[in-house]
């Protein structure tokens, strides 16, 4: 305690302002988007949501203090056939590379098996309660996309709402639960606990104990250029944008207890909308890009097209220009574009 009293003594005595370090608890503070605004100008290493202190003080030493700087220091190593199978550990200098790029960087072959009806699942709980209040489920098949949203009044109704979600997986066939981070995980362990599972051996009790957990898929093997593994960064970098940028995990709390103050139907209203049509939604786009990603014929794909494009850079083309010409020579279409160059140099001429 007092060595916590000595450290805030010396902010509050000091002249200067305290150096900048975004933190966990970031998030709960009004001043966050200033903070963090400020981070981005300075590229500030404290960005990278994924680095501890120790880590970050340990680049300082080496001088390294802004993300662009961190960028710089990767350097891909062939890997030891001893260690093939293992995975890779994870690469901070590598996020920082895919931010200053703007590119995804795979990492080894991520694997991601879906063998029958993806069922995205969603939770949003009260944690000091240990209660969980809404379910949010996304079925999508060949045909068609059905959404459900169970939502519970007061503690007495979450027994119901795990029970009707049950339901709606027994009546799907060979469902593959898929969810964002381990929340659900937990979620469906403590459900199962404490009103009991599915039958034992049915589709539904073996998609509960199977469930994926797609940011383990992600995680140290496919980099977004975003600053966290975060769905909504990188869902973002996708092309999926939030109607209301305030919208989170965070927020979604906020509005459960301003809905049981007043019992508002907006209120309820914009917790489902971004459960289910966002968090569910976004993370449902998410799977689709890292499902075709972790196939050999995806990631063939995609070192084409990196190849491809790291050609046209070197070359001084437009890549875009490339694939809308329908050539399939990156020379011959160099040669076509210096022809046509040359030839409206000599107009240009011939008219003065």
């Amino acid at each position: 305690m007092r060595k916590l009293i000595r450290k805030i003594d010396a902010v509050i005595s000091s002249p200067a302002p305290p150096d900048l370090v975004l933190k966990r608890h970031c998030g709960e503070c009004g001043f966050q988007s200033r903070c963090r605004q400020k981070a981005i100008e300075e590229d500030d290493l404290s960005l990278l949501a994924g680095m501890t202190e120790k880590e970050r003080r340990k680049f300082n030493s080496k001088g390294i203090f802004t993300v662009t700087q961190l960028s710089y220091t990767f350097r891909p190593r062939r890997r030891p056939r001893r260690l093939v199978a293992k995975r890779e550990k994870y690469h901070h200098s590598l996020k920082a590379l895919s931010i200053r790029d703007k590119k995804i960087h795979i990492v080894g072959r991520p694997e991601l098996k879906i063998e029958g009806t993806p069922v995205f699942l969603d939770v949003e709980g009260l944690p000091d309660n240990n209660f969980y209040y809404l379910i949010g489920v996304r079925i999508e098949d060949d045909k068609d996309v059905m959404r459900h949203s169970l939502w519970a009044d007061t503690c007495a109704d979450e027994e119901r709402i795990w029970n009707a979600f049950l339901d709606i997986l027994s009546g799907i066939d060979s469902p593959v639960l898929i969810h964002f981070g381990s929340f659900e995980t937990k979620f469906l362990k403590r459900m199962c606990d404490r009103y009991g599972g599915p039958s034992e051996g049915s589709a539904a009790s073996k998609a509960i104990a199977s469930s994926i957990n797609l940011l383990s898929v992600i995680f140290a093997q496919v980099y977004f250029p975003s600053y966290s593994n975060g769905l909504k960064e990188n869902a973002r970098f996708l092309g999926f944008e939030w109607n209301d940028p305030s919208s989170s995990g965070l927020q979604s709390i906020v509005w459960r207890h301003q809905w049981e103050e007043s019992r508002d139907p907006t209120v309820q209203e914009k917790v489902i909308v971004y459960n289910a049509e966002h968090a569910i939604k976004a993370f449902a786009r998410l799977q689709k890009i890292v499902s075709g990603l972790s196939n050999k014929r995806g990631i063939d794909e995609y070192l084409t097209l990196l190849s491809v494009a790291e050609t046209c850079e070197y070359q001084g083309l437009d890549f875009l220009d490339f694939l809308r010409s329908g050539e399939k020579d990156i020379h011959a279409f160099s040669e076509t574009k210096r022809r046509r160059r040359r030839g409206n140099v000599k107009l240009t001429m011939c008219n003065k």
